[in-house]
């Protein structure tokens, strides 16, 4: 159950110790809570900690047990996590280039604009042209800043959007390898049974 929690809210899209994934911790504690399970939000992260650490150490060893559903969750838990960690160091490696660019042409222009201040000793038609230069730079750095802005928001709604396509596809995944391995079940009871059968029949006919 815990671990249905933490795909479904899936903490790891956020940075860790921050507040917002504190409150995904929260979030699952409070739904567990609710199911009559006395657990807290601490509780149940060491809890996960402790699944993913045990679970890295196995798969470090190369020990592969087929038809165990807490491994393949937590594998899938750990490759959403890598995912989320790779998209936010992009994220910011993008930003702080945009903003060094920014600062460096602010730098410029506020260079300019005190250059041409201290040269300014009278009204000349050089200065006014100076001047006229300064302000369309401005101008278009504002221009320039406001691209950029408008840019950064289209990049987080597209982030976003193919966030939630991505998590449609890893649930509907995972109701598929819930319902084969229901099938499988039932395939081995009814195997089980018609063996199980078979030996009634044999043991009544040797009375």
């Amino acid at each position: 159950m815990l671990l249905t929690e933490v795909i479904t809210t899936e903490p790891c899209q956020f940075k860790a110790r921050t507040k917002e994934r504190g409150s995904a911790w929260t979030e699952i504690a409070e739904r567990l809570a609710s199911c009559g399970l006395k657990v807290t939000k601490r509780s149940v992260r060491e809890k996960f900690d402790k699944l993913m650490k045990d679970f890295l150490k196995k798969e470090s060893e190369e020990k592969k047990q087929s038809g165990i559903r807490l491994d393949q969750s937590l594998k899938d838990i750990k490759e959403r996590t890598a995912e989320f960690e790779e998209l936010r160091e992009g994220e910011e490696q993008k930003q702080k280039k945009e903003k060094a660019a920014a600062e460096e042409m602010i730098r410029q222009a506020t260079e300019k604009l005190s250059e041409t201040k201290k040269r300014k000793a009278s009204l000349e038609y050089p200065n006014s042209t100076s001047m006229v230069d300064v302000v369309k730079e401005i101008v278009e750095l504002k221009n320039w800043q406001q691209e950029r802005y408008e840019r950064i928001n289209k990049r987080e709604l597209d982030l976003r959007a193919s966030e939630m396509q991505q998590q449609q596809l890893f649930e509907q995944s995972l109701l598929q390898q819930q319902h084969q391995f229901l099938q499988q079940q039932q395939a081995l009871n009814v195997s089980m049974m018609s063996a199980l059968t078979e030996l009634l029949k044999v043991r009544g006919k040797g009375y």
